[in-house]
């Protein structure tokens, strides 16, 4: 009986491997293309939406946008309110500097989750960045005025002052 489970318990310990390469911001290369080269092969059994976004996680970290876009835009394509899709397609995007594209997935990921500082702030970065001052300064106060301790959103918040 054990022999007939022993495949899922493999899979079982792989999707933890590749978990915890995914919520380990500090993983190197090694560790994201060893995660990715698992979840390809879960991929290649079932093309799942969690398997989906993890690949288009690992892909970001190793460098390949493109698949990590392609990714998350066929997860979005099943599923529009994926808000993780959104959020990382809008930090690829004002990566390429692609600022219209980053605007409209912060806005996606935005009024999924309104009350997310970090996304109300990325709102606002986008607008910045797209010189829309008045936006930016909306936004960016916004999310300050909800995490005020927040060193990202305090970055920004300089950067709106010095674009002043």
């Amino acid at each position: 009986y054990l022999e007939e489970l022993r495949p899922a318990i493999d899979k079982a310990v792989q999707v933890g491997q590749v978990l915890n390469v995914v919520n380990n911001s500090k993983a190197d290369q090694e560790e994201c293309q060893y995660a990715l080269s698992l979840v390809t092969h879960f991929l290649e059994e079932e093309e799942d939406i969690q398997f989906l976004w993890l690949a288009g996680v690992l892909q970001r970290r190793v460098g390949d946008l493109k698949s990590a876009k392609a990714n998350f835009l066929k997860i979005l394509a099943h599923k529009e309110s994926h808000l993780e899709s959104h959020r990382e397609l809008a930090q690829i995007f004002l990566h390429e500097e692609t600022f219209e594209l980053a605007l409209e997935h912060s806005m996606a990921a935005y009024r999924l989750s309104p009350r997310d500082a970090g996304l109300v702030c990325n709102v606002g970065v986008c607008h910045l960045a797209l010189e829309n001052r008045d936006k930016a300064q909306e936004f960016i106060e916004l999310a300050h005025g909800m995490e005020p301790h927040s060193p990202i959103i305090n970055k920004a918040l300089d950067a709106l002052k010095i674009r002043a």
